[in-house]
């Protein structure tokens, strides 16, 4: 619902994903700082990813790389 206000305007994003839904969508946030200040921007998303739990355990994505491909 922000493309305009992400890509008219001089303000760094970072899409940083944050997990999964109870019906296994996909979820994310979005990062904003003020304008030009992209290092503030990839701190907090480097911060939060060092905090944040790991996505990529368990069953959570099938593994498909011992699968032929036809």
């Amino acid at each position: 619902m922000t493309p305009e206000f992400n890509l008219l305007n001089r303000y760094p994003v970072v899409a940083a994903p944050t997990g999964r839904a109870r019906n296994n969508v996909p979820t994310g946030m979005q990062i904003i700082a003020n304008g030009y200040d992209d290092l503030t921007a990839f701190r907090i998303a480097a911060a939060y990813s060092q905090v944040a739990p790991p996505l990529f355990v368990g069953d959570a994505f099938p593994d498909y790389r011992d699968q032929e491909v036809k």
